[in-house]
C-alpha cells in the first residue's frame, strides 16, 4: 500500500512539473515566476482578511478617483501614468497603514511585481508631505477621508466577524 501510494503522489509531481514546464516555455521564466509569486501574496493575504481591506481600499480609491477613469484593473499596470500613479501611491500608503502584516516586498509584489523600493520610496515621500505645501494639501486631504472610511469599515468588519464567532 505505501508503495502504491508514494507512486501517487510521485505521478502527481510529475504531471505539476510538466505543467510548470509548458507554462515557462510559454510565457518565460520571469513572467512565470511573477505570476507563481503573485499567487504566493494572494494566499498570505487572504489569511489575515487583508485580501478583504484591501479590496475595500482599491475601490474606494477608485471611487474617489473617478474623475480619472480609473479603474481597480489600472493599479496592477506599469504603463499607466498620471493620476493612475497618485492613486495607486494612495492606495498603496492606505494598505501599509492599515495591513500592518504586509512588508514592502509582498505589497510590491501584489501591485504588479514592482520593487520594494517603490513601496518605500511612496511611504517616505508621505511622511515629508506638508499641510503647508500647497501641492501637498489635495493629497492629504484625500488622504484623511479615505483614512476615515477604511477605518470605519475595518471597525464594521471586525465587529461582524466578532458577531459571528458567539
Amino acid at each position: 500500500m505505501a508503495s502504491s501510494s508514494k507512486q501517487n503522489v510521485q505521478s502527481e509531481i510529475n504531471k505539476i512539473n510538466n505543467l510548470a514546464s509548458k507554462a515557462m516555455r510559454k510565457l518565460g521564466y520571469e513572467e512565470f515566476g511573477n505570476k507563481l509569486k503573485a499567487m504566493v501574496v494572494g494566499n498570505e493575504l487572504t489569511e489575515k482578511n487583508y485580501d478583504v481591506y484591501i479590496n475595500f481600499i482599491l475601490n474606494c480609491v477608485e471611487d474617489e478617483w473617478r474623475g480619472f477613469e480609473i479603474k481597480k484593473e489600472d493599479f496592477f499596470e506599469s504603463n499607466k501614468r498620471g493620476e493612475m500613479i497618485v492613486a495607486r501611491k494612495m492606495a498603496i500608503i492606505l494598505i501599509k497603514e492599515h495591513c500592518s502584516g504586509v512588508s514592502d516586498n509582498k505589497l510590491s509584489g501584489y501591485f504588479g511585481n514592482r520593487c520594494r523600493q517603490v513601496v518605500y520610496g511612496v511611504r517616505k515621500e508621505f511622511e515629508k508631505m506638508s499641510w503647508d505645501n500647497k501641492w501637498d494639501i489635495d493629497f492629504l486631504k484625500k488622504h484623511e477621508k479615505l483614512n476615515k472610511q477604511v477605518l470605519a469599515f475595518i471597525d464594521d468588519f471586525n465587529s461582524s466577524k466578532t458577531l459571528k464567532n458567539k
